[in-house]
Parts: structure tokens; C-alpha cells; sequence
């Protein structure tokens, strides 16, 4: 009798995780394969899914399923400083996305009121050295 390995990284579990995994990233959060792909990247997890185990499927999708947007105007969003980081990532030329991407990479937090004063100091200094020269 021939026993077959059933590999870990292709089981019914990891495939159902990949695929909630793939269900907030493109319906609720709605993130292009870019953005996905730097996130994935900037939180140690690799490029693909498929190369990840079950626990770490697990872990990435906990940090996704608990990722909130929020309908309200950007403006409403944010304190005095942070109105000011606003104004710079749009003179930078960075999407609301691209600012939670790289927060998400850098801190690990979603949202400016999360981050430090000194985490919100060194997005303002980001952000301040990418300014596009449109004027």
C-alpha cells in the first residue's frame, strides 16, 4: 500500500485561508496586487501565499480581517498635525492606500492617531523629502 504525503502548504485549511485572504484584499480593502504584494513584503510574509504555512496564513489574515476602512472624508480623519502629514502626502503625490501600505510596513499600524510623536515625525520628514515639484 503506497502512503501519499499530502503536503501542509497545499492542504483544504491553507486553501480556504488564502482564498478569505483574497477575499478582503480585493472586496474590502481593495488593493491592487502591488500594494498587496509591498504589505506582504513589508511584514515579512514573502510575496506569495502559497508559500506560506497555515499559522503564518492565519497571522496574515487576522492582521487584514481586523484592518478597518472608514468612509469619512480624509480631513475628518486626523488632528492639527496629522491635517498637515495630509497635505503633504497629497503633495507627494501618495493615495490614501499607499500611506496606510507604508505605515503598515513601517510600524505596523493603520491609521496616524496609532503612531507615535516620534513614528508621526518621521512620516512628516517622508513625506516632506517626496514632495513633487508640480507648482
Amino acid at each position: 500500500m503506497q502512503v501519499q504525503a499530502v503536503n501542509e502548504l497545499d492542504s483544504p485549511a491553507c486553501r480556504e485561508l488564502r482564498r478569505k485572504i483574497q477575499a478582503i484584499r480585493i472586496k474590502r480593502l481593495r488593493w491592487s496586487d502591488y500594494v498587496f504584494h509591498y504589505v506582504m513584503n513589508g511584514l515579512g510574509y514573502g510575496e506569495s501565499l502559497r508559500a506560506l504555512d497555515e499559522d503564518r496564513l492565519r497571522e496574515l489574515w487576522g492582521i487584514l480581517k481586523n484592518y478597518r476602512r472608514h468612509g469619512r472624508p480624509a480631513a475628518y480623519n486626523y488632528d492639527k498635525q496629522g491635517r498637515y502629514m495630509h497635505y503633504l502626502m497629497i503633495g507627494a503625490g501618495w493615495s490614501e492606500q499607499q500611506l496606510r501600505a507604508f505605515m503598515i510596513v513601517n510600524w505596523k499600524k493603520t491609521h496616524w492617531n496609532l503612531l507615535t510623536s516620534g513614528e508621526r515625525q518621521e512620516l512628516i520628514c517622508v513625506l516632506q523629502s517626496n514632495q513633487r515639484g508640480d507648482k
